[in-house]
């Protein structure tokens, strides 16, 4: 996978202007369809709404504070057939 890359109150805490992007590969280098990325705020352990990517494996997820990051991503119906879950831990920058 290719991955470019004072605390606020309630679920705003993860809020920023930075954003996180990317494709999702198989080992193969095929193109994973429709990833789900789920963005986890580490310092908070909030983050945004699951995003669902593109056909093409691409993804982005807006809106995020600077800082470490843990990704989630899933291709619940992509091959190849079998293909689980991948956590990935980034640092965004703004």
């Amino acid at each position: 996978m290719t991955v470019a890359s004072s605390a606020m109150v309630g679920a705003q805490e993860y809020k920023g202007r930075a954003k996180v992007k990317g494709k999702v590969k198989s080992a193969e280098g095929e193109n994973i369809k429709d990833p789900m990325v789920k963005a986890v705020f580490l310092e908070t352990g909030t983050g945004p709404e699951t995003k669902k990517g593109k056909g093409n494996g691409n993804f982005e997820i807006k809106d995020l504070k600077p800082g470490m990051w843990k990704l989630t991503i899933v291709a619940p119906t992509s091959p190849p057939a079998g293909y689980g879950g991948v956590f990935v831990e980034v640092e965004v920058m703004q």
